[in-house]
C-alpha cells in the first residue's frame, strides 16, 4: 500500500514545482511574499528527481504503480460523485 501511495505522491510533488514555473509565467503581476531559493535551477532539478522516482517505479514495480493510478482514478470518480451530489456532512 506504501508503495502506491508514494507513487502518486510523487506525481504530485512533481505537479506543484512545476505549478511554480505555471503561475510565474501566467500572474507576472502578483506579489512574491516567498522567493524559491535557486529559481530556476532548484524547481527544475526537483522535477528531474521527482519523475526520476515515476519511471523508476512504473519500470521496477509495474503492478504497483498501475494500481496505485487506479486507485488515484477510483477516487477522482468518487470526488466528482460527491461533488455533483453535493454532498453536505455535519
Amino acid at each position: 500500500m506504501i508503495t502506491y501511495v508514494v507513487f502518486i505522491d510523487w506525481m504530485f510533488f512533481a505537479l506543484t514545482a512545476f505549478s511554480v514555473y505555471l503561475f510565474r509565467a501566467t500572474r507576472k503581476d502578483i506579489a512574491r511574499p516567498y522567493k524559491t531559493l535557486g529559481y530556476p535551477l532548484t524547481p527544475a532539478v526537483f522535477i528531474v528527481i521527482s519523475a526520476f522516482f515515476v519511471v523508476n517505479t512504473l519500470i521496477e514495480k509495474p503492478k504497483h504503480a498501475w494500481a496505485g493510478l487506479i486507485f488515484m482514478a477510483i477516487g477522482v470518480v468518487f470526488f466528482i460523485y460527491f461533488k455533483r451530489r453535493k454532498l453536505r456532512i455535519g
